[in-house]
Order: structure tokens, then sequence, then C-alpha cells
């Protein structure tokens, strides 16, 4: 008797599950294909375009006829990714090149090469992300925390080395993938890259931390470029299967709680591409720029952003972009 008890009460939380699930999936939000520009030929630059989100969206690109360039520091993935997509669409213009968000050096080489090249951007995706336990104790090449060092001031440089030419390609746009967990982080100016943390006991989201900072950004260099012909936007995709966590440490039992809450909440990253196309190609967002976006709505983050803490961060990324160049040049 108990064993068909067991039974029927596991049947129902299954049922119950995949009911709840198809309900969440409603509140995802989908962008609507019927109301986009036009990007056929346009130039599209999406960092991380290898993979989950990134390879979703440089899917999505090529499917409208864009240029697509994948930067990424993985080319053997990098050019099985192209021939996937080129296999499922002939037509697709799609290239690769070397970038390592992790050095300095790498995107400054990436961002003279790319301009050899190209001489305008229309749409530059800032996809790329790490997500590392603050105790794993990672650094980028120029001594960075490592998400911090990635997510944050990789995308700042790029940007600003790129900015020019994203502004030849007006009315062009920056997209900003960004994170909910944003609203975990804080910005200390007095330890931004957390070195005064015990890393075996901090408390501090190093993630969140990095989010956050890109949300400021995109804020901030939307007050910029106001009047320039390039719009910013910031967004979270929600929860997706992706290799972002491919830096954490996890242990058999940690599944028991992870496998289920996937099931319920973890988006497939056709899903969670949507609010990313959502602002790289809706006619809804043309004047919307500065705007945060969470499926494909408006998302009031519960963060406070302040103007004077954007202009600081601005100008703090700048002194140690500019502190490790001259480091580097002195040894």
């Amino acid at each position: 008797m108990w064993i068909e008890t067991v039974g029927t009460v596991g049947v129902g939380l299954v049922v119950l599950a995949i009911w709840y699930r198809k309900r969440l999936e409603k509140s995802f939000g989908v962008h609507d294909v019927t109301d986009e520009i036009d990007v056929h030929g346009k130039v599209v630059l999406i960092t991380g375009g290898n993979s989950g989100l990134g390879k979703e969206c440089a899917t999505e690109m090529a499917k409208r006829g864009a240029v697509v360039i994948i930067a990424s520091r993985d080319a053997k993935l990098s050019l099985q990714v192209i021939q996937e997509i080129q296999t499922k669409i002939p037509s697709a213009n799609i290239t690769f090149m070397y970038l390592d968000l992790s050095s300095l050096d790498s995107i400054r080489n990436f961002s003279e090469e790319f301009q050899k090249k190209f001489d305008h951007i229309n749409i530059l995706i800032n996809n790329a992300g790490v997500y590392c336990p603050l105790k794993r104790r990672m650094k980028t090449k120029d001594g960075f925390e490592f998400n911090f060092g990635v997510n944050h001031l990789g995308h700042f440089l790029l940007t600003n080395l790129l900015l020019e030419t994203v502004k030849r390609g007006s009315p062009s746009r920056i997209v900003v993938v960004a994170s909910t967990l944003s609203e975990k982080g804080r910005i200390n100016f007095d330890d931004l890259l957390l070195e005064k943390e015990d890393p075996d006991k901090s408390k501090i989201h190093a993630y969140g931390n990095s989010k956050l900072a890109n949300i400021v950004f995109a804020k901030e260099l939307s007050e910029r470029l106001v009047g320039s012909g390039v719009n910013v936007y910031a967004l979270c995709p929600g929860w997706v299967k992706t290799d972002l966590a491919r830096y954490m440490q996890l242990r058999w039992w940690n599944y028991f709680l992870i496998v289920p809450a996937a099931f319920l909440f973890m988006r497939s990253p056709g899903q969670g591409v949507q609010t990313i196309l959502h602002c790289a190609l809706s006619k809804k967002t043309e004047d919307c720029t500065g705007n945060l976006y969470k499926n494909c709505a408006d998302w009031n983050t519960k963060s406070q952003i302040t103007g004077e803490m954007a202009e600081k961060l601005w100008e703090a990324s700048e002194h140690l972009i500019l502190k490790s160049s001259t480091k580097k040049r002195m040894e």
C-alpha cells in the first residue's frame, strides 16, 4: 500500500512540476520577429559567439543575412560552430576572430585586426562571460579578479576601442548581457578587485559585482553617446543552459538541488536569446537607449545606480587598465 501511495505522490509531483514549468515559460518573453529592423548585410560582432547564448544569437543573425563575427578564444570550437551554422544556413556569412577577454593585449590586438577588416559595426553584442567563485582565486592575465576582469574590464576596453567603428555604423546598437544577479552585487571603490577579501570566507558575490558593473557601464555609455546615433541596452537573459559555470567545482550532492531547480527554471539558449534579440533588433527599442530589459520587457532593477557612481566606475576602470598597461611596459 505504501509503495502505491509513494508512487501516486511521485507522479502527482511530476505532473505538478510540468504544469508549473509550462506556466512559467509563458512569462519568459518572446521577441516579435514581425517588428524588427533589417540586418541583412549589417555587421554584427558577438563576443563568446561559439556557445550558449552567443551561438544561438550568431545563428539568428546569420538567418537574417547579417555579416556575423564570432569573437572567442577557442578557435577550434568556433570553427566547428561556424561549420554547423553554415550547414543549416548555406548562405550564412559568418567568420571567427580570436579574442581573449582576460588579456588586455589580446583585446587591443583584436581591435586593431578587426578595424583592418571592417570599417563599421552595426550591432555589438557583449555576450561573453565567466562565473567563477572567489575561492578559486583566479586572475586574468593582467592580474584582475577574474569575474570583474573578464566580464567588465574586458568589455569596457573592447567597447571603447571599437567605439568610433560603432559610430560609423549608426544607427547602431551596443547590447550588454548582464544578469539579475547584479542585484546581489555591490561596487566598493576601495576594493574593486576584491584584494582585501578572504577568498575562503568572503560572502561577496564576485559575479554579481561584475554584472552590476556591466549595467552601470551601459548606463554611463548611453549618456556619453547621446546624439551619436548609437543606442545602448543592458539585459538579463534569465538562467540559461550554458557553460557559464564551468569554473565552479560542484560536488555530487549539489546536483540533488540543481537538477530539480534547473527543470523548473532553466531556459534553453533559444529561450534565453529572446531578450538579446529584442534589444538588438526590435523597432520598439529604437528610442530607448540606456534602458534595461528582461523577458523582452522593461526591467526595473533593485540596484541603486546613480550618475555619480557610473562616472566614478568609468574613471576607475580607465585607471585600472592604464595602470596595468603602464606596469607591463615597465617590466
